[in-house]
């Protein structure tokens, strides 16, 4: 009787997982696409196929959805844009997160596009929650990017390098002339290029 009695609650946890997910995706989706204003319930919850009333067995407000979309949405991307790669030189791993970052692909596609440069104007004008999330999972980003060794020399590569790749793929995505967008992301790429070649030659 009790193993018959367990079975259903451990199916409902699974299915409220499931639902999370589900809804998360779709706001994660919408935030990069639409900015803070895409997580909107009601549309939120039409895209993950549930019911209006199925959000609140999750969340309080529209707020707390926010915050937990963008936190998924680097989380899940995360391995994506930092992808671990052979034993390589400091400069050499610069370089390659940088070209694998900064592409026209993901200028054009907003909807599993980086959250950091999706939202970074937002962010500065979101609540504290929101703000604060930003930065938590922004530390860690720079963590991954640093791969285990993280002096401050390392760290502060690091913030350049989102310096770089955060400011180049928003200010193509921003510009209209799709020529020009193009000549953004090389430039882009081949300033992050020589900031890792001069610190190959420049040890500080």
């Amino acid at each position: 009787m009790f193993i018959m009695r367990k079975a259903p609650a451990a199916s409902r946890r699974i299915g409220k997982q499931q639902s999370l997910n589900r809804i998360l995706d779709a706001a994660a989706r919408r935030l990069r696409e639409e900015g803070l204003d895409g997580a909107a319930i009601a549309p939120v919850m039409r895209d993950a196929g549930l019911t209006h009333g199925a959000f609140y067995a999750h969340f309080d407000n529209k707020q707390e959805l926010a915050d937990a979309a963008f936190t998924h949405a680097i989380t899940t991307g995360r391995s994506h844009w930092i992808k671990p790669g052979p034993k390589e030189a400091w400069s050499d791993r610069l370089k390659r997160l940088a070209k694998r970052y900064l592409t026209a692909a993901h200028r054009d596609d907003l909807g599993t596009a980086c959250g950091f440069a999706a939202l970074s104007s937002e962010a500065a004008r979101a609540p504290q929650s929101f703000r604060a999330g930003y930065q938590r999972e922004l530390m860690k980003s720079l963590a991954a990017v640093c791969d285990g060794e993280e002096s401050d020399e390392r760290m502060d590569d690091a913030i350049a390098l989102a310096i770089i790749c955060f400011g180049g793929i928003s200010l193509a995505r921003a510009v209209p002339d799709a020529e020009f967008s193009d000549r953004v992301l090389r430039i882009a790429r081949r300033t992050a290029a020589m900031f890792a070649d001069h610190h190959d030659n420049h040890q500080y």
